[in-house]
């Protein structure tokens, strides 16, 4: 099936397929039954809702589970289709599974074992489905419906608790049933399950990386856009500054530009992720109650992420390099931008962990954005409690500081002497700025975990 991240998803490491050959024949039948067997799950030829069930159908049964739970899958169908989706579903019981349906047509009802009918909440009847007719003294199983619309009070729930029915496949059977063993192996299971699931699964990462970067590439007017960002910043900066003249004159050229990058990198960043966790939420949310977690899809998102703020941070930095003149480390620079978008995209995911909508994620992005230029210390110089404030929550801050520390020694001589001393913090300095991406990871980490109450 192509594209099939979600059977990969669905997957565990440690549960073997005893017999991939036929549940690739099943997921094969059930997609032949969707009529669209021969073509991919992102054909554009559209699916219906009858036939998006089935192919979710097909996607689990690739894992081959040993019981599965069908709601309504064969509504909509003709008679043909349903009857050769009953045989699948019989087939599935004779390999050895529990296939479990709610359906309301009982035209191919007797290809399963046993039924089950309810009415209005109550048990009418238990047993092989082949006696259900005759047990309800009706023709066909179908006019069970109007028999039981007529019926008065609870009479055929009685009436199924008094028969030999009720005694031989709910009475025997809870008889014979012994908690104490059943729940001693349950237990033995889940705690065996339990030792084998990690916080962190890098297959997980993998599958939902490659689902991520196919999103990424097949989006190429947006992939264009983000990539043009950091060109069209760079040849502005490029046409405004000039770096020549006296030493002040360099040096304090070369700290707007500084802060100019610095702004940028966490703008790349921070609009690179804004969006990346709620615009797929229910898919998310799907995907979370068969065994997603949280440290692996959030890896998916950072690790592409990551390439691509490092691509224009690198661009940015190179082509203002070739604009204008600045001595000192272009690696030391990449690096501190790089540095500084990621903690960035860190904020963004944040942000979109906790928010239920693309729009109020996009009016979010200007408040974290302009107090990163308020509280930068490069625009007012910032008093005790500000720069208290700053410290402890502005990217920038600690970012351009950094970056200040490369500037050449003309320039720091110059800045020296008019008091503004630059000192060689270099690492502390990019030390916090990751800290604080940390914590914004942190904080994404508890947004999601608030988000598995929407399960």
């Amino acid at each position: 099936i192509s594209g099939c991240f979600a059977f990969s998803l669905r997957k565990k490491r440690f549960v073997k397929t005893p017999s991939p050959i036929a549940s690739g024949d099943y997921s094969t039948s059930c997609l032949a039954a969707a009529e669209k067997a021969a073509l991919p799950i992102d054909t554009p030829a559209p699916l219906s809702g009858g036939q998006l069930k089935r192919v979710s159908l097909a996607v689990e049964l690739v894992a081959n589970p040993n019981i599965l739970y069908l709601d309504e899958v064969t509504s909509g169908l003709d008679a043909g289709t349903d009857k050769r989706m009953m045989r699948l579903f019989a087939d599935l019981a004779a390999d050895q599974k529990t296939v479990i349906c709610v359906t309301h047509t009982l035209e191919n009802i007797d290809v399963c074992h046993q039924v089950i009918l309810l009415h209005k909440g109550k048990l009418v009847y238990f047993g092989p489905s082949k006696e259900a007719a005759g047990y309800f003294g009706v023709q066909r199983l179908s006019d069970v419906y109007e028999l039981l619309e007529s019926s008065i009070g609870n009479f055929w729930e009685e009436s199924y608790r008094q028969s030999a029915y009720y005694q031989t496949y709910i009475l025997d059977r809870l008889s014979s049933y012994d908690p104490n063993n059943s729940t001693t192996h349950t237990h033995t299971e889940l705690n065996t399950v339990k030792n084998r699931i990690h916080w962190f699964d890098w297959r997980q990462t993998s599958t939902l990386m490659r689902r991520y970067l196919d999103l990424i590439v097949s989006d190429q007017k947006n992939l264009l856009i983000l990539l043009l960002q950091a060109p069209l910043i760079a040849v502005v900066i490029g046409l405004v500054f000039d770096t020549k003249g006296l030493p002040a004159q360099r040096a304090a050229a070369e700290s707007q530009i500084f802060f100019i990058l610095v702004l940028s990198s966490i703008w790349f960043g921070t609009l690179n992720s804004a969006r990346e966790l709620v615009k797929e939420l229910p898919v998310y949310l799907r995907e979370r109650s068969v065994n997603l977690r949280i440290m692996p899809y959030l890896t998916s998102k950072l690790l592409p992420l990551a390439v691509l703020c490092l691509i224009q941070c690198a661009l940015l930095m190179g082509i203002v390099s070739l604009l204008v003149a600045l001595p000192g480390s272009y690696i030391g620079r990449v690096v501190a931008l790089f540095t500084a978008g990621m903690a960035a995209t860190c904020m963004g995911l944040a942000v979109s962990a906790f928010v239920d909508s693309n729009d109020k994620a996009v009016a979010l992005a200007p408040i974290l954005l302009i107090p990163q230029v308020v509280l930068s210390n490069a625009v007012v110089r910032l008093g005790d409690a500000g720069l208290w404030v700053a410290k402890s929550s502005m990217i920038s801050l600690w970012a351009l500081d950094a970056m200040k520390t490369t500037l050449s020694s003309a320039s720091r001589s110059a800045l020296d002497m008019a008091g503004q001393p630059i000192l060689s913090t270099y690492g502390a300095d990019l030390a916090m700025v990751a800290v604080l991406g940390c914590v914004f990871l942190v904080i994404a980490v508890l947004g999601l975990k608030l988000k598995d109450r929407r399960k």
